[in-house]
């Protein structure tokens, strides 16, 4: 009997890719969940565990987990869950990829408010560090573009990833993400 290597690039059948991506547009699971179907997806383009992590800016082992609970059960197994609370494990890229897949309603979402005059400039600012990162700009550029540090970019990455666009509307100061 021959056990399948999780950490081996596989093919992603079309089928369980156009789920995947629907999964991820939909409204239907937090944006933990839907972090498990990007793993995926990233896997059957054949990116490496190590440069998932990087882009998502979460440490190996979710990226591990996630991709064996594919190979094991497919895409079920994805929304499987071993205790009652996730909590997303988020680190700053020692890289300067910022970027990363940004849902169709979240940039229309951020857009609006970016045209919006009801924000103040500090707020403009996270959406756009945001609209730029799922736009792969990478965070070196965002930080010389906006004027801001580069752990500014990777910091309201990580509330965005963590928290969605209502944690970039949090007027308190998000020590650490």
């Amino acid at each position: 009997m021959t056990f399948p290597s999780y950490t081996a690039p596989f093919d992603l059948p079309q089928d369980d890719r156009e789920r995947l991506e629907t999964l991820i547009q939909s409204d239907d699971y937090p944006r933990l969940v839907t972090t498990r179907f990007v793993i995926v997806l990233l896997s059957g383009n054949g990116l490496t565990v190590s440069e998932i992590a990087k882009r998502l800016g979460i440490t190996l082992t979710p990226v591990y987990r996630w991709r064996k609970a594919y190979l094991r059960d497919g895409v079920p197994g994805l929304l499987k869950t071993r205790r009652p609370r996730l909590r997303a494990v988020l680190m700053p890229p020692p890289c300067y990829d910022a970027s990363f897949p940004l849902p169709k309603r979240d940039q229309d979402q951020l857009e609006e408010l970016v045209q919006s005059d009801n924000f103040s400039r500090r707020f403009v600012i996270r959406f756009f560090i945001v609209l730029l990162c799922g736009d792969g700009v990478k965070a070196k550029a965002i930080a010389n573009r906006l004027g801001i540090a580069v752990p500014t970019v990777y910091r309201w990455r990580a509330v965005y990833l963590r928290y969605g666009v209502p944690g970039l509307l949090k007027s308190q100061r998000l020590t650490n993400p």
